[in-house]
């Protein structure tokens, strides 16, 4: 149906750190999560978790250690001075208002089953180095025909800035 609907026009499709599927993302951010931070640590998220309380300044102050690690990894100067290109409300509108337990519009997210049916060429690009499942991005890879994953050394989620020269190179 969204191919039909959308695709005759298209010649090609870019795919940026996105999975098709968001409970194995939410399973491999979780996991992530597990790895990076100390146990008291996580105790004390998933309570803020399971009362909402996503604003508390301990919860975001472990969630930046996240995104120092995972999402902008390098925070290259070039980009320093530059407005934040953090859409909140739209971000919220899809994820949620916090990175490990989805509440926005894309809580029920599965799209697997329509990837056969994308026919233009695909570009995959992932960090080697993010919050989404590389094992996702490689199963995408093989359901979309004349679809190809480029992955970037030490890139986290935005492997675009964190990598940007070899980025350029694809």
């Amino acid at each position: 149906m969204y191919a039909a609907k959308y695709g005759q026009h298209l010649k090609g499709a870019i795919v940026s750190s996105m999975v098709d599927n968001i409970d194995e993302y939410v399973t491999h951010v979780n996991q992530v999560r597990e790895d990076l931070l100390p146990a008291d640590a996580i105790a004390y998220m998933k309570d803020c978790e399971a009362k909402g309380n996503y604003d508390d300044a301990k919860y975001q102050g472990y969630v930046d250690v996240l995104n120092d690690n995972y999402v902008d990894r390098k925070k290259p100067a070039a980009i320093s001075h530059l407005i934040s290109t953090m859409a909140t409300p739209v971000y919220n509108a899809f994820q949620g208002d916090n990175e490990f337990v989805i509440t926005g519009k894309l809580k029920e997210w599965e799209f697997e089953p329509h990837l056969k049916d994308i026919k233009v060429p695909t570009l995959l690009t992932f960090g080697e180095h993010e919050t989404m499942p590389l094992a996702t991005a490689r199963r995408m890879q093989k359901e979309i025909p004349h679809a190809r994953l480029e992955t970037t050394p030490e890139g986290g989620h935005h492997h675009m800035i964190d990598n940007a020269p070899v980025i350029t190179r694809i």
